[in-house]
């Protein structure tokens, strides 16, 4: 019996002397979701996040980002989701892989969380407009990936660690808007882009290795002399402020420098896309180009009407880089996927959550909304249309990427391997030459994405031994085998079975190979949402 007892002794010893197994293996993508669960488990949020422990984290999770590989956590944005009280410790922690952490504009309060430094991988971390108080950590060095720095607009007080000087890959480091006080340390970054410490309690002079930032990162302080460049207001400044504004949205090739590519994300017409983290830790798209047969004078032309396009349902271009070695064009990141990700999976992955029929139609309105604002607003075509350049904005409706870059590429496109997903979108009449793109052959796209989204299927049945999806519909309907059209996920929805026959009258209008035989948009917009409303 004392043997037994003994063994038992031992056994429990080793159990609470072993730190590995005091908490959840946070390995794989099970302890990264319950790592998450134990944070909203003891966190108040009066606004539901629509966490589900039985749905999939990477695809339906709002806010969470896994690797390219669904295996791991590796973002988490939770701006201005209502969230209160203290971060409860042992939770965001255990994100092992986690490179970016976004927490802004929440009511959080309590001290710096300390475990946070225990995220050996964190590139950006964003804790602005919050009600964080005390003083920060002292020590950074598990923090050697960190370019972002951003805890604006918090009650921090006592003197800005020296420590920071450490986090020698620095790019942006904002902590205006705080209680500091004391010297600003010398830190000696030579590689921060981006300064402010304004509007604290700070003391003493400027250090000589900050001297290069604007007086505007200083100010609101009890500084005694100045060895920063020209002050806000004056005529240097103003000169280059007005040189900065002059091209609207456009940004220079070095400010590009302060992205930092995380991921990614596809290869498609017009070149790569890339996720990326700007220095304030907001997550954009990046897309490089690759030929691109125009002058710059043209390029920027394009950008520049691309840039003042503004309504819900188109993505925005935010920004563009136009140099001799590179174009490259700037875009919200949407990190529910595109509609071809929440059909198909990534990569043509099969494993995924089946899309409901509410998301689908929402998507096809959304678009649809998106180009009729193109077609009679700015008489632009879109002429790229295809799932994979459709997200949902945050109406959760869908909204159509790449507006107007149709112009851009090669008039005359070949029909290899590598173009063939984008030419079955393509009417008959603009198959070949993208600078032919009208309105009606955005309707045929549109028609041909709207097939796609009603099947379940590819642009192209890969099964049936290359046909083309409008083809397969047409002699599915020939058979008079209407069911067969639609994905068995849709089939099963309550009541809907009039509204399919809806869709695929329209399917086939928008599909005819006679441009103006096809209806215009607005009538596509008016189905719809008579669809929506039945």
């Amino acid at each position: 019996m004392s043997r037994r007892l003994s063994i038992i002794y031992s056994v429990l010893l080793l159990i609470f002397a072993s730190p590995s197994l005091l908490s959840p293996v946070t390995g794989d993508l099970a302890g990264d979701r319950q790592a998450l669960l134990d944070f909203l488990n003891n966190i108040t949020h009066p606004r539901s996040l629509a966490w589900n422990a039985s749905s999939p984290v990477c695809a339906t999770w709002s806010g969470v980002t896994c690797n390219r590989d669904n295996t791991r956590v590796t973002a988490l944005h939770l701006p201005g989701a209502s969230l209160l009280g203290t971060v409860p410790p042992g939770t965001i922690s255990r994100l092992s892989e986690l490179e970016i952490l976004s927490l802004r504009s929440n009511g959080l309060r309590g001290p710096f969380p300390i475990d946070f430094l225990q995220l050996k991988k964190l590139k950006a971390i964003t804790l602005s407009n919050n009600k964080f108080s005390g003083p920060l950590p002292s020590d950074y060095t598990t923090w050697m990936n960190l370019t972002v720095l951003d805890l604006f607009g918090n009650r921090f007080n006592g003197s800005i660690p020296s420590g920071l000087a450490n986090l020698t890959g620095l790019l942006s480091l904002n902590l205006a808007e705080n209680s500091f006080s004391g010297e600003i340390p010398d830190l000696n970054l030579p590689g921060l882009r981006r300064l402010n410490v304004s509007n604290n309690n700070l003391t003493g002079s400027v250090p000589k290795s900050l001297s290069r930032f604007a007086r505007s990162a200083f100010s609101g302080n009890n500084l005694t002399d100045d060895n920063t460049s020209p002050p806000v207001g004056s005529p240097a400044e103003k000169e280059k402020e007005q040189k900065e504004d002059k091209h609207g949205i456009y940004i220079s090739e070095p400010a590009i420098l302060g992205i930092a590519i995380t991921e990614f994300l596809g290869k498609g017409t017009f070149g790569m896309t890339y996720k990326a983290v700007l220095g304030d830790a907001k997550v954009i798209a990046v897309k490089r180009f690759k030929d691109v047969p125009v002058s710059r004078k043209d390029f920027k032309h394009q950008m520049e009407i691309v840039g003042n396009i503004r309504h819900e349902n188109v993505a925005p271009l935010r920004a563009y880089v136009c140099s001799k070695e590179q174009k490259l064009m700037v875009y919200d990141y949407y990190p529910t996927g595109s509609l071809s990700v929440l059909l198909h999976g990534k990569n043509g992955n099969e494993d995924h959550v089946p899309l409901d029929w509410e998301t689908r139609l929402r998507f096809l309105i959304g678009l649809a909304k998106g180009l009729a604002h193109l077609h009679t607003q700015h008489k632009l075509a879109h002429g790229n249309i295809k799932s994979s350049n459709v997200f949902l904005n945050s109406k959760r409706y869908g909204c159509i990427s790449e507006t107007g870059l149709a112009l851009l590429t090669n008039p005359v496109i070949r029909a290899d391997s590598s173009a063939r997903t984008e030419l079955r979108y393509r009417a008959p009449e603009a198959a070949y030459d993208t600078r032919r793109s009208t309105p009606e052959s955005d309707i045929y796209g549109f028609g041909i994405l709207m097939l796609e989204t009603l099947s379940g299927r590819s642009s192209m049945d890969d099964k049936k031994e290359d046909i083309e999806l409008v083809v397969w519909m047409n002699n599915v309907l020939a058979e008079q085998w209407t069911g067969e059209v639609f994905d068995l996920e849709l089939v099963k929805t309550p009541n809907i079975e009039a509204k399919l026959l809806q869709m695929i009258d329209l399917v086939q209008l928008c599909t005819n190979r006679v441009p103006v035989k096809r209806p215009e948009i607005a009538k596509v917009v008016e189905i719809l949402e008579e669809i929506e409303r039945e």
